[in-house]
């Protein structure tokens, strides 16, 4: 680390890196900061006269705003090289979110220096690395997690097809888990988050393959949960002449393996219908990736981790929104799991996640009992 550090290179490096992470944090529908102006900036005439070029309407007054010299502590200056105030204004101030796992008014220039893709900082930091990917350095950590802000700001995860649905997995996560299904061999697969249906029919393909090979445990299921129907989540997927959608319910394999439970997976009635397919079940695999608000990734870690049987997982899924999300997300739900209830029953298989997941610390292995 010392040498690298004296690396005449190394420090233009990190700049030059840093900023591109900055650049691509803006919207994605539109990435001219004209069409809104930003909220944090105050209708003074220092401001106002920086963002001239910027703005279609005058600027109004906003609890979220600041004058000039509030906007270098708020938003934070990268020491090298310096940033104008105008720099800062243009690049650094964030404008109305368009994802709601994204914030919709977080400094990117602070959270991105202080406390997410630098070191953490502050009494409530927590230095577990359960949020960062699996490599020896954080330097590699921050490349990887360059192209995962790519990745979201491209929007790939809305083009992921499985047999002609859309399945949105990370393609690295997907082997993952059907190596898990392989190795597992479960005859009950519970997923919460339907979404457009491919992943559910993924997960069937595999126990499909299984019993093809002679493999497989009798009359293995999928069970998915959801609120809405997989045929009326339309909001993934970009249907073209080129690249028609397939309807996962009219596959074969769905008929033959997935069940699907329309309602919230932590009321009542749909988890006594879990409980039942639990009870004739040998060996059990979950993935929870429904609703990624911390209260409800708890609730579901509660309510259906305990139904994993030995060797298998409970795979929480998406826990690199937090590093995203201003308001929690899934890994302080899985912080907490992990410190009571679920610390007797699993451990966390890092060896699990492959170069670049989804699920940071989210592959929680059943312990023997």
């Amino acid at each position: 680390m010392g040498k690298l550090l004296q690396d005449p290179g190394y420090g233009p490096y990190i700049r030059k890196l840093t900023m591109v992470i900055l650049r691509y944090t803006l919207r994605k529908d539109n990435d001219n900061i004209a069409d809104q102006p930003p909220q944090h900036a105050c209708p003074d005439e220092k401001i106002a006269s920086l963002l001239k070029d910027s703005l279609l309407v005058p600027l109004q007054p906003s609890p979220y705003c600041a004058n000039e010299s509030a906007a270098l502590a708020k938003f934070g200056v990268f020491p090298s090289p310096a940033m104008s105030l105008g720099d800062i204004t243009r690049n650094v101030l964030r404008v109305q979110g368009w994802c709601g796992m994204n914030p919709h008014f977080q400094p990117y220039g602070k959270w991105l220096k202080t406390n997410r893709v630098m070191k953490r900082r502050g009494p409530q930091a927590v230095d577990d690395g359960i949020d960062r990917f699996m490599f020896d350095n954080p330097h590699k950590d921050r490349t990887v997690f360059l192209f995962d802000l790519l990745y979201e700001r491209e929007e790939a995860f809305k083009n992921q097809w499985w047999l002609g649905s859309v399945a949105q997995q990370n393609p690295f996560d997907m082997y993952a888990i059907q190596d898990i299904i392989y190795q597992v061999r479960p005859d009950l697969i519970i997923e919460t988050g339907t979404a457009n249906g491919g992943s559910a029919l993924l997960w069937a393909s595999g126990l499909e393959l299984l019993s093809a090979m002679g493999q497989g445990r009798p009359s293995p299921r999928v069970i998915t949960i959801d609120i809405t129907p997989p045929t009326q989540a339309h909001w993934s997927g970009k249907y073209s002449v080129e690249r028609p959608i397939s309807d996962p319910t009219k596959n074969p394999l769905w008929a033959k393996y997935v069940t699907f439970l329309h309602g919230s997976a932590i009321n009542k009635p749909i988890l006594d219908q879990v409980v039942d397919a639990v009870s004739k079940a040998q060996a059990v695999l979950v993935l929870l990736d429904s609703n990624h608000a911390e209260y409800h990734v708890l609730d579901e870690c509660r309510a259906y981790c305990k139904f994993v049987t030995v060797g298998s997982y409970c795979i929480i899924q998406d826990t690199k929104l937090s590093r995203f999300h201003i308001d929690g997300g899934p890994t302080p739900a899985l912080r907490t799991y992990m410190k009571g209830e679920g610390a007797a029953l699993f451990t966390v298989d890092r060896a699990r996640e492959p170069f670049y997941t989804h699920h940071p610390g989210g592959y929680l292995q059943r312990k023997a009992a």
